[in-house]
């Protein structure tokens, strides 16, 4: 057993905080949830299990040290499957004790969202064109990524 890495620190005191805490905060940094989660998003996770997750629940998974936050496309009393909003394939399935959170809220601009437990269909097609669409991706990217630039909160704010 050797020195744990800082990937496998910070996934660690993540985990303790949420499971102590009951909630945790954590920012998106990957694409693979858009529309739904974009980066720069802050997510408000509240501490879950298993057995309470559903089809259609954005879960806080983790695998190998590494955190993933993932919608519920199928369960079963062994598993779940999820898979990305803009991803065209689904995820390994994913054991009971690697679900450790479920998406709560999301914070983006100095307001808060409720996350959709289904995709409407304009959020549908979004995922499935960024999903077959890297130029669409980088687009979207690049237009969301000026428009935050120009909305963030001024220095010293905090999101609550």
């Amino acid at each position: 057993m050797g020195i744990p890495t800082f990937e496998e620190s910070r996934c660690s005191l993540a985990i303790e905080v949420l499971q102590r805490q009951g909630s945790l905060s954590l920012r998106v940094f990957g694409s693979s949830m858009l529309p739904t989660l974009w980066p720069g998003d802050v997510t408000a996770i509240q501490a879950c299990d298993f057995d309470e997750a559903r089809v259609g629940d954005i879960l806080l998974l983790v695998r190998e040290s590494r955190f993933c936050l993932h919608r519920v496309i199928h369960k079963s009393a062994e598993s779940v499957i999820t898979r990305g909003d803009s991803m065209p394939d689904r995820d390994p399935a994913f054991a009971p004790g690697e679900v450790v959170g479920k998406l709560r809220e999301i914070h983006r601009s100095g307001r808060a969202v409720v996350p959709a437990h289904r995709l409407s269909g304009g959020s549908w097609l979004l995922g499935r064109l960024f999903a077959h669409s890297d130029f669409c991706l980088r687009v979207a990217l690049r237009l969301r990524a000026g428009r935050d630039k120009h909305s963030a909160l001024p220095v010293g704010s905090t999101v609550s």
